[in-house]
């Protein structure tokens, strides 16, 4: 229910539309509709999640995904939370990897994704090592010597 009154919130603020009524007919429904959408009772179809993610330009992949989770059954939701964490731990692991992408940046990106479950925490500790013991081989002139990169996370 969070999400949908989020994604409704937006939507409204976006579109300069002040009333449920408003938002309701500009995506074609009714009030009611709006409100049994807020309460829960009923769901947006993909169809209006889609449209007003486009109106907000945001991915409607995104919302689909936390509309969903709300929906959820309480053992629903923690599957939900363990195909987020994946997905996270996945996207950090990926930027991680990145030659370009600065140690520093790649920890904040794992220490985000440790903060949610224990084996994204074990894996965060091992590249947050990683990257401890590549800091601490600067040589005394502010290099890395042979060790020009951070090391790379190997799958």
């Amino acid at each position: 229910m969070t999400a949908v009154n989020n994604l409704l919130d937006k939507y409204r603020k976006v579109c300069s539309i002040t009333s449920d009524s408003a938002l309701a007919e500009s995506i074609g429904i009714t009030r009611q509709g709006v409100h049994q959408w807020r309460k829960g009772i009923s769901w947006p179809s993909e169809d209006h999640i889609i449209t007003m993610a486009k109106r907000i330009d945001e991915p409607a992949e995104r919302w689909f995904v936390a509309i969903s989770a709300d929906r959820a059954t309480p053992e629903g939701r923690k599957l939900w939370l363990k195909l987020l964490q994946a997905a996270a731990a996945l996207a950090a692991i990926y930027l991680f990897s990145r030659h370009s992408l600065d140690v520093y940046t790649a920890n904040i990106a794992m220490v985000f994704a440790a903060h949610n479950s224990g084996t994204l925490y074990i894996m965060s500790t091992c590249v947050i090592g990683m990257s401890l013991a590549w800091l601490l081989s600067i040589d005394t002139d502010g290099t890395h010597g042979a060790h020009s990169q951070p090391p790379a996370l190997a799958l």
